[in-house]
């Protein structure tokens, strides 16, 4: 009996000691590190940009200055808006009747707050879609100009061009919005591909220094491939990449008479199951997808639409995980990403940079600090450089020539370690160590 009660003390002392090493392991800073000798690595080329929505900056006036609005905006270096919808009006009604009242103030907005205005061609007027001249009927807006108005909508594009000499990115359509075809159950990939080369040639024409890509393929993921009708081989543990999108950019890139960059857009949920693995982890559906279009082409490639963030997570949940996905598009080599809305809206925020005012005094969120920490910590023409973190489950880290980048995803309050000095950093949160402006 007494061997026995031996036995039981010895096997709690041993499950004591184990406590303990994991507790101090726990407590102990989580060390990041540099080489002594570091080698320049692959140079950074992507901005973190933004798409005005419907839910962006009000009107400024004396008694609602929007001075964190603005604050905010100024960080941000590449800001999007749409030709119509998304709060601009139909620019043109009629044929030759052109209202640019609404886009002309989406730009100078941009341009105020020292950002480089981008303008995404979408979506058409009604007199294109077969409808009377001078109507404008919103819930029309996902249907494409019929092929008699491709040309007509070029032309649109072409005095967008030339009213706005600023903006030299323009990006055709969206999403394939009326390009589908019940009939095949597929994207329209030569309808969608005969109307950006009229648009392309109508903006070269008339801008030649302009840019023009496409074209702004939606990369739906699905659980499981037999869940789905057009699996790919593109997958891993977050899901699977459906095949039609891709046949739209393969198309596209096989048949397009010219073109600066191309664009897509994705998300890291699925479509029937939601997020199927830990939320850090899917981000690397990015990486993965990015690589996928590497192979097959040497344009610059644009995340036009970035969906991280869920409106059920707290807000710096949601600024650690866009982080982590920033941080793998970029050091695989994409040229620009744009998250969507910066203004909190109805459904509440997804990857928003401040509250709704309709909720009480503006407040910016932690990812409106990422972003402006982006811009001093991995600047354009900064390089990547080696670093490790010692525990890289609990505190992601990236570093370029200018500082390095890191993510608390253990989910609890935690202390690292970097060049020998010791960092607090929250549960969720993300911190910015440089020697000169990266500063977090």
């Amino acid at each position: 009996m007494r061997a026995r009660v031996d036995d039981r003390r010895r096997v709690a002392r041993v499950a004591l000691a184990v406590f303990v090493a994991v507790l101090a392991a726990a407590c102990d800073p989580v060390v990041v590190e540099r080489p002594s000798q570091p080698v320049d690595g692959p140079v950074n080329q992507m901005k973190v940009g933004i798409s005005h929505t419907d839910s962006t900056v009000g009107p400024v006036t004396e008694t609602q200055p929007r001075a964190v609005e603005l604050g905010v905006l100024g960080q941000v270096p590449v800001q999007n808006s749409f030709l119509m919808g998304w709060g601009t009006d139909n620019p043109e009604p009629s044929p030759g009747s052109y209202d640019w009242s609404t886009l002309d103030a989406r730009i100078a907005l941009t341009v105020a707050t020292g950002a480089e205005p981008t303008l995404t061609l979408c979506c058409a007027p009604d007199w294109m879609k077969g409808r009377p001249n001078g109507s404008t009927d919103w819930g029309l807006l996902d249907v494409a100009p019929l092929p008699q108005h491709y040309d007509d909508f070029a032309a649109l594009a072409a005095e967008a061009a030339l009213r706005y000499p600023e903006v030299k990115r323009f990006q055709v359509w969206n999403e394939m919005k009326g390009f589908y075809d019940s009939s095949t159950n597929a994207w329209n990939s030569a309808a969608y591909t005969d109307m950006y080369n009229q648009v392309h040639h109508a903006i070269k024409a008339v801008r030649p220094d302009a840019m023009v890509g496409g074209p702004y393929a939606p990369l739906d993921l699905w659980s499981d491939a037999g869940t789905m009708s057009h699996p790919s081989d593109v997958r891993g543990p977050w899901g699977v990449v459906d095949q039609r999108p891709l046949d739209v950019i393969e198309y596209w890139l096989a048949h397009n008479e010219g073109a600066d960059f191309v664009t897509l857009d994705g998300w890291i949920k699925t479509r029937d199951r939601g997020l199927l693995i830990d939320p850090f982890e899917a981000t690397d559906v990015y990486r993965v997808v990015t690589e996928w279009l590497q192979a097959r082409t040497d344009l610059p490639i644009w995340w036009s639409e970035v969906h991280v963030a869920d409106p059920s997570w707290n807000l710096e949940f949601q600024d650690a995980v866009t982080t982590a996905a920033l941080l793998k598009m970029a050091q695989a080599g994409v040229d620009t990403a744009l998250l969507w809305s910066p203004q909190e809206d109805a459904l509440g925020c997804a990857g928003c940079l401040w509250s709704d005012p309709a909720h009480g005094p503006v407040v910016a969120t932690p990812l409106s600090e990422t972003v402006a920490a982006w811009t001093e910590c991995a600047p354009v023409g900064s390089r990547w450089a080696d670093v490790r973190s010692h525990q890289p489950e609990r505190l992601m880290a990236a570093a370029t020539s200018e500082g390095v980048l890191v993510v608390n995803r253990s989910g609890e309050d935690l202390t690292f370690s970097l060049d020998e000095v010791e960092h607090p950093l929250a549960a969720d949160g993300v911190a910015a160590v440089g020697d000169g402006a990266c500063q977090r």
